[in-house]
């Protein structure tokens, strides 16, 4: 269990993507979830539960990617101060 007081997530759904520097014809909307560890089951269901809520907003032809950036918690600072810190105190 990650013990933060906030998790952000930013979601950017690109215009354009492009294969082999030309552009695609691709309709997805792309994750980048930076957070401390967690198990790959939850990694999955996070993934689920974005990709329902992609479809349902912007449409049934929406595909979704999501890259998960585990962290080590010395390596996540809030504040000034890493997470391993805080939770030493």
């Amino acid at each position: 269990m990650l013990k933060a007081p906030h998790i952000y997530t930013f979601v950017k759904e690109y215009e354009t993507l492009y294969e082999n520097g030309k552009p695609g014809n691709h309709n997805m909307v792309v994750a980048n979830i930076e957070a401390g560890p967690i198990k790959e089951e939850k990694v999955n269901a996070i993934a689920e539960g974005m990709r329902s809520a992609v479809r349902e907003v912007l449409g049934e032809d929406k595909e979704f990617t999501l890259a998960f950036h585990d962290n080590a918690l010395d390596r996540i600072a809030i504040g000034g101060v890493t997470i391993a810190t805080k939770m030493k105190k």
